[in-house]
């Protein structure tokens, strides 16, 4: 499942993607490969890890082409794997405190559905 959030003027969107694989295995197989393309998405940022899920990080800077700002939150939870992206005008960075809760309430969701 995917899908894109974005506020009334456009600035900022939120772009989620919950893949639900047959064992947890398999979703941190899909999260090592997706942390390990993480510099193609995001420049400049440092990978830390989110404490979200049982695995997890986060990653901020900017867009390759430099024209937005984007944090993305990697994370596994029981057999699903999920992908945050946060884009945000260039100069204006979506804080990570609202990355890390809206991560922690998608993580509650998907927790709460695999149980």
């Amino acid at each position: 499942m995917a899908t894109v959030f974005s506020n009334g003027d456009d600035t900022r969107q939120i772009g989620d993607t919950i893949l639900v694989l047959p064992d947890a295995d398999a979703a941190v197989v899909a999260f090592q490969g997706a942390q390990g393309a993480l510099s193609a998405a995001v420049v400049g940022g440092t990978p830390e890890v989110a404490n979200v899920g049982t695995d997890s990080v986060m990653v901020a800077g900017t867009s390759p082409d430099g024209s937005k700002e984007v944090t993305v939150l990697l994370f596994v939870e029981g057999n699903a794997f999920t992908t945050l992206e946060f884009d945000s005008i260039a100069g204006d960075p979506v804080p990570p405190e609202f990355v890390l809760d809206v991560a922690g309430k998608q993580d509650a969701k998907i927790a709460s559905s695999l149980g």
